[in-house]
């Protein structure tokens, strides 16, 4: 580097690089104190822009617009001990609430109150459950669909991307043109 300095150094001596390639580069990323300026020589100005372009101050939470959830149903076995593991069946509940025994809140949402319905040891994980639970299951309908050229049909598919415990299978869901 040293050595590339130094030619650098004598080329410009001897009139051989234009100017601007010798000249220092502005330093970005440094802080620089108010009222002063660095890069270029005669540059000005703040790097964080003038206070107009600041947002406006948030409005302090109003209680009666908080998300308190207050109306929700309770299905069998909710207010049972975690421990138990019973099944909970939130398939036909108004507002489902992540709630098992003594364990779990209200949830305002937002949500899929579908996929919580349906997978209700996801939502509201029994006590039985230990540490963290990889998903089992994920639906083909959330997974990235391919179109293929010229109409040739469609493709997609699931592996350890999404479901960490598939390690030695991949899904495949697929639509080939005849």
């Amino acid at each position: 580097m040293q050595q590339v300095v130094a030619i650098l150094s004598a080329l410009a001596a001897a009139g051989l690089l234009p100017a601007a390639m010798t000249a220092p580069a502005p330093q970005m990323g440094v802080a620089v104190p108010s009222g002063t300026s660095a890069g270029s020589p005669g540059a000005s100005g703040s790097l964080t822009g003038p206070e107009s372009l600041l947002g406006p101050v948030a409005e302090p939470v109003n209680s009666a617009d908080s998300s308190i959830v207050t109306s929700f149903d309770e299905v069998a076995g909710q207010k049972e001990s975690e421990d138990l593991g019973l099944y909970l069946d939130f398939t036909k509940a108004k507002n489902p609430q992540p709630i098992r025994g003594s364990k779990g809140g209200t949830d305002p949402g937002p949500r899929n109150y579908r996929y919580d319905a349906i997978n209700s040891d996801l939502f509201a994980p029994p006590g039985t459950d230990s540490g963290d639970v990889h998903n089992a299951k994920w639906p083909m309908g959330l997974s990235h669909n391919r179109g293929g050229l010229r109409g040739a049909g469609w493709a997609r598919q699931q592996n350890v991307a999404v479901l960490p415990d598939a390690k030695a299978m991949a899904g495949v869901d697929m639509r080939l043109s005849p």
